[in-house]
């Protein structure tokens, strides 16, 4: 297993992780998006099962603007190489159509950490919504 040393580090690269997602997500979408995973990364909603090379294919460009705000995973690693976590985040949307705030809403996330040789990435990410 990793020292304390190396766990703390880990933990922060991460939670780096987390908000270059979060940045790409809100932002970016994209390549930036598909960036936080591993090749064979991919996300999980309600409904939907998003690999990481449809996350490459672009980002819309009408439809509600959201901003995402995580919590810090609680972090278990498995190995020198992998880990998972699970946690919360807390979603505000704008529809600049309507010119409205929508409610915030919150989900909840389990994902699954990889090492890979450009850092800590994204191997998979389960979203349900919170309280469902």
């Amino acid at each position: 297993m990793l020292s304390t040393g190396a766990q703390a580090e880990a933990v922060s690269e991460i939670n780096q992780l987390l908000q270059r997602y979060a940045h790409a997500v809100d932002i970016l979408g994209g390549e930036a998006q598909a960036q936080c995973f591993t090749e064979d990364g991919y996300v999980e909603y309600p409904g939907a099962h998003i690999e990481r090379a449809q996350m490459a294919g672009g980002r819309p460009t009408s439809g509600p603007r959201r901003r995402h705000f995580f919590t810090e995973p609680a972090i278990t690693f498995t190995s020198h190489q992998a880990a998972t976590g699970v946690g919360y985040c807390l979603i505000l949307e704008f529809d600049p159509e309507t010119k409205t705030q929508k409610p915030p809403y919150s989900v909840d996330y389990a994902d699954e950490y990889r090492r890979a040789a450009e850092g800590w990435l994204l191997a998979k990410r389960v979203i349900s919504f919170s309280f469902s």
